[in-house]
């Protein structure tokens, strides 16, 4: 009798017996696999072929199913992965906002599309800013120290008029004692005139005027009183000339007119 192996190959059951090798040192005969379930071909299985049958299929399946459990279950339990199960339900009172998509590009979504414009908005154009004022408030100088003064009498020749506008609070004039009494400055140009202050000696002006000119001929009163108290006397007034006079009607005391200090307050003009 004759079996197919191969479409090249016969064999006859006269053949001698084929040795099977199987892993190891023993060698098996093909007359003694009575021990050996008969498989279910007929024939002879020359070098090996077909050896272990279905079940090194068996252990290859399992095999790799193992292989994949250890890959995959840590990477199934790995710390951060999504955990599957139904998704907590909304309130209807929530509201969702669309998560802004972040780019490295301005202007591009996350996946490099183009992003759309926000609508523009018209913007009302900005209101006139109002103009800084030029009319800055006017700065008030002491006018009168150092300048040029006149006198009606003296008591003596050390009391000139020179020493009320000297700025040392121990010099002064002093007037002839009689009235009336007077004296100017010469402020070397004309000003508005703010503040006058007087500072008396012991030889006050019960009543006495305050006038300016702009020529040292024709006086404009700017002040007047019939009160006066001695000491400082600080009075403010509004007038403008270039030349300011104290004129003494009426004397305090039995003396004259004396000032420590004469200080008149104005704007300069340039």
């Amino acid at each position: 009798m004759m079996v197919q192996m191969d479409p090249d190959e016969w064999i006859t059951e006269e053949e001698s017996p084929v040795e099977v090798r199987t892993p190891g040192p023993s060698v098996i005969e093909a007359d003694s696999w009575n021990a050996v379930p008969t498989p279910t071909m007929t024939g002879d299985y020359r070098g090996g072929r077909r050896l272990g049958g279905p079940r090194f299929w068996v252990i290859g399946v399992l095999v790799f199913a193992a292989i994949g459990a250890a890959v995959m279950i840590p990477w199934a339990l790995a710390p951060g992965r999504p955990v599957a199960g139904p998704s907590p339900a909304i309130p209807d009172d929530v509201e969702i906002s669309a998560t802004p998509s972040k780019s490295d590009d301005p202007g591009t979504t996350a996946h490099g599309a183009v992003a759309a414009s926000p609508p523009r908005t018209s913007v009302p154009p900005p209101s006139p800013s109002a103009e800084p004022s030029t009319n800055a408030p006017p700065v008030v100088t002491l006018l009168s120290r150092g300048r040029p003064t006149a006198t009606s009498a003296l008591e003596n020749a050390d009391l000139a008029g020179a020493n009320a506008v000297d700025g040392n609070p121990s010099t002064r004039w002093g007037s002839a004692w009689s009235d009336p009494q007077w004296i100017s400055v010469d402020l070397g140009a004309v000003h508005p005139i703010t503040l006058v202050r007087l500072s008396w000696e012991a030889a006050y002006g019960r009543s006495y005027q305050m006038q300016t000119s702009l020529d040292n001929a024709n006086w404009s009163t700017i002040f007047t009183t019939a009160n006066g108290d001695g000491g400082i006397d600080e009075v403010t007034v509004s007038g403008t000339g270039r030349w300011v006079r104290v004129y003494g009607t009426q004397r305090a005391t039995q003396w004259g007119y004396s000032l420590w200090e004469l200080e008149i307050f104005g704007t300069a003009t340039s």
